[in-house]
């Protein structure tokens, strides 16, 4: 019994280390307070970037609100101007995302596709991860770097 559990303590103590090595792994997680403004309540924002060959993959935004009824207004002004955008917009293959609210959250997810029709940007959408971490860190978001963050 207690060689089992050496050998388990040991499994766990190398699995740590080699997630401390490698950080985040293939995701970028940023995350950053903003003050409240005239439309836009107090919030943390978490952005998980997901990448595939050092290029985006997908991109999840969590807003997360005091309570539920900031939430709630966000949400729903969020999506009613992705709505009207796309009712009057002539681009007709535009995937705006919506927001979905769960309890004081609210989350969206891009893949890669719509995260570049977004930015309006080629050079911007084919950022390497380091240029979009330190990019990131220049707008005052904390980015991922260390085990710690990874155990959310």
């Amino acid at each position: 019994m207690k060689k089992t559990l050496k050998m388990l303590l040991l499994v766990a103590i190398i699995f740590v280390s080699v997630l401390a090595l490698t950080g985040c792994g293939n995701k970028l997680i940023a995350t950053k307070e903003f003050e409240a403004t005239e439309t836009t309540p107090k919030h943390k924002e978490e952005t998980v970037i997901s990448f595939k060959n050092d290029k985006i993959s997908s991109v999840k935004m969590t807003f997360t609100f005091d309570n539920k009824d900031e939430t709630k207004k966000y949400v729903e002004e969020y999506n009613a101007m992705v709505q009207l955008f796309k009712t009057f917009s002539e681009e007709e293959n535009l995937n705006l995302p919506e927001l979905k609210q769960n309890g004081k959250k609210a989350t969206m997810t891009l893949d890669a596709k719509t995260y570049a029709e977004i930015l309006d940007n080629a050079e911007d959408a084919n950022k390497t991860r380091e240029e979009i971490k330190e990019t990131l860190e220049k707008e005052g978001y904390t980015v991922c770097s260390s085990i710690l963050t990874l155990q959310r």
